[in-house]
């Protein structure tokens, strides 16, 4: 018969489980939103001033656009008003040149250049009209407003393309002058050439057209 007591004896004795101490927390003050606590005025201080500065960057690039705006738009106002104004006074002086080409006709072929003076004394008065001469079929300058061109070539003073032209034409030279040529037709025959120097006003935007 086994001893039952000796059994008992040599068991070994069931582990018992220590209980769950609760995790500390953190002491108050460690976390970031904390640290950063002290300086919190500096940061809102300097998230203003980034929102200032980045407004007055934008009103900076805003007025420098419309700045660019408003000179491209009155760049094109200006150059739409210079041809406006070109074709007004090419019209105007082609229409001013037929008659007198006509007139002048008339004293030419009577051979009286003593007339042919008195007619380009009284246009130069015209406003803007700088100079007038009268060529021969030859392309010498027979009379001028200019004294000293008289007896000089025609082509050595005006658009030598003038002496051939079978219309009223303007040329527009550099200075922004305009050139005008009219052929004087005789009966059969062409008898020489007028040409007139006119310098138009300078019209700009905001400026009145005189």
């Amino acid at each position: 018969m086994k001893d039952h007591k000796h059994e008992s004896s040599t068991e070994q004795p069931e582990p018992t489980m220590e209980p769950l101490m609760p995790a500390t927390p953190p002491p108050p003050g460690s976390g970031v939103i904390a640290r950063l606590a002290p300086y919190g005025n500096l940061i809102l201080l300097g998230v203003l001033a980034a929102g200032v500065i980045g407004l007055l960057i934008w009103n900076i690039v805003l007025r420098n656009s419309a700045k660019t705006d408003k000179a491209r738009l009155q760049a094109t106002y200006q150059s739409r008003l210079t041809q406006v104004v070109e074709q007004k006074n090419t019209d105007m002086l082609r229409l001013a040149t037929v008659p007198l080409a006509w007139a002048l006709r008339k004293e030419m072929i009577r051979d009286d250049w003593a007339g042919v003076d008195d007619y380009l004394t009284r246009f130069i008065k015209e406003k803007n009209v700088r100079q007038i001469a009268v060529a021969k079929a030859d392309g010498t300058i027979a009379v001028s407003t200019d004294k000293k061109l008289e007896g000089q070539a025609f082509a050595s003073r005006y658009p030598a393309t003038l002496l051939q032209a079978q219309e009223v034409t303007v040329l527009t030279r550099e200075d922004g002058s305009l050139v005008v040529g009219a052929p004087i037709m005789g009966f059969a025959t062409r008898l020489g050439t007028v040409v007139l120097v006119y310098l138009p006003d300078k019209v700009e935007v905001g400026t009145p057209a005189k």
